[in-house]
């Protein structure tokens, strides 16, 4: 269930749109966005900090995190990068 769709600004939540979940900030700046298949997160997601730069990456198979996950600084570099395995970490790698 993906709740509350607007907020008190009436700025949407997420939208919902030919298989793509979007989330939004409260100023409808993209706050994340992926596949989202059988009420399931899945595949490739990205997600944003208010400043509008991507601060993380990772993949979903059936709403469980799967595969690299990595984080970035806002000059865009990788800061920390971790491995999953059916939802489980498996590796970290600090910078």
């Amino acid at each position: 269930m993906l709740g509350k769709k607007n907020y008190a600004n009436g700025q949407a939540v997420y939208t919902l749109e030919d298989g793509v979940l979007s989330y939004f900030y409260k100023d409808g700046s993209i706050k994340a966005r992926g596949a989202y298949i059988d009420e399931k997160m899945e595949g490739l997601w990205e997600f944003f900090k208010e400043a509008g730069y991507c601060w993380q990456t990772g993949e979903f198979k059936g709403g469980i995190k799967e595969g690299k996950w990595i984080r970035f600084n806002e000059k865009l570099e990788v800061i920390y990068e971790e491995s999953f395995i059916n939802g489980k970490q498996m590796k970290n790698e600090h910078k």
